[in-house]
C-alpha cells in the first residue's frame, strides 16, 4: 500500500513550513523508497509558490533549490548508507544461492562487494536519490472547476494538464447524497429527524442544480453546484443544531436556577 502526505496548515503557515514538509516526502519516498501518496488540494494554496514546486514534482519530479548544501550531504550519505545495505542484501541472496547449488565465491569478492557504494559520486548518489522519488512519489490534485482560478491555473502551469490525468467528477446520486448526510445527522440528531432532515438536504442540493442548469441554458450564466456545496449545507445545517441545542441548555438552566430561587424565596 501506499504511504499517505497531507499539508496541515495552521496558522503563520509559511513557504518555510511547506518546503520542510516536501524534504519529508522526498526523504520517505527518495532515502526510505517508500510508495507515498501525496494529496495537496486548492485550499492549500496560500501562496501560488506552493502550486509551483507541486508542479515541478509532476513536470521534473524536482523541487529546485529545495536543499541547502549540507542537507544535500545528508541525503548523499543517506543513499550510500542504503545503497551499501542493499548491495549487502543482495550479496547475502547469492551467497545463500550459492550454498545451494554447491558454487563456491572467492573471499576477494565477498569482501569488496559492500564496498561499491563508496565508489558512487555525489551526482550519481543525488540523481538516484531522485530517481526512486519519482517512482515512489505519486500526486494526487484536488481543485475545485468553480470560478477562473482553475482554468487560469492550468494557463499559468501547464503541467497540471500535460503531466497529469484530470478526473472529473460528476454529481453524486441522490442516494449518495442521502447516505452522506446521514452520516453527518446521525451523530446529529439520531433518528427520524435526522433522516428527515438529510433528506431535506438532497432536495434543496438537487434543486440547486435545477435551477442552475436553467440559468445555463436561459441566462448563458455558468452557476457551477458541486458535491462540497453539498457538504457544506450539510455542516451548516449540523452547526445550526448544535447552536440551538446549547442555547436551548442554557435557557433550560436559567430556567431551573430561577425556579430555585423562587422556591427558596417562598419558604423564607
Amino acid at each position: 500500500g501506499y504511504n499517505r502526505c497531507q499539508i496541515e496548515i495552521r496558522k503563520n503557515f509559511k513557504e518555510a513550513d511547506f518546503r520542510e514538509k516536501l524534504k519529508e516526502l522526498y526523504y520517505a519516498a527518495g532515502v526510505e523508497g517508500k510508495p507515498t501518496m501525496f494529496i495537496f488540494n486548492d485550499t492549500q494554496i496560500l501562496r501560488e509558490s506552493f502550486l509551483e514546486d507541486v508542479t515541478s514534482i509532476l513536470s521534473s519530479g524536482e523541487v529546485p533549490n529545495l536543499y541547502t548544501g549540507d542537507e544535500l550531504v545528508t541525503i548523499r550519505e543517506a543513499m550510500r548508507t542504503e545503497l551499501r545495505a542493499q548491495i549487502e542484501r543482495a550479496h547475502a541472496l547469492e551467497v545463500a544461492d550459492d550454498s545451494k547449488t554447491g558454487t563456491k565465491r572467492s573471499a576477494l569478492t565477498s569482501s569488496t562487494a559492500p564496498d561499491e557504494a563508496k565508489h558512487m559520486n555525489n551526482e550519481g548518489l543525488y540523481a538516484l536519490f531522485l530517481e526512486r522519488a519519482r517512482n515512489n512519489i505519486h500526486v494526487v490534485l484536488c481543485m475545485s472547476p468553480v470560478g477562473d482560478s482553475f482554468r487560469r491555473r492550468c494557463r499559468a502551469f501547464p503541467s497540471l494538464v500535460n503531466c497529469a490525468t484530470i478526473d472529473w467528477f460528476s454529481e453524486w446520486p441522490t442516494d449518495a447524497l442521502k447516505e452522506v448526510a446521514m452520516k453527518f445527522f446521525d451523530d446529529a440528531e439520531p433518528g427520524d429527524i435526522g433522516s428527515q432532515l438529510a433528506e431535506v438536504c438532497v432536495q434543496m442540493h438537487s434543486q440547486a442544480m435545477v435551477v442552475a442548469n436553467r440559468m445555463r441554458f436561459e441566462l448563458k450564466r455558468e452557476y457551477t453546484v458541486t458535491p462540497a456545496n453539498f457538504l457544506q449545507l450539510v455542516t451548516g445545517f449540523v452547526q445550526l443544531i448544535s447552536d440551538k441545542k446549547r442555547q436551548l441548555e442554557d435557557s433550560a438552566s436559567k430556567l431551573e436556577i430561577g425556579l430555585v430561587k423562587l422556591d427558596d424565596t417562598k419558604v423564607k
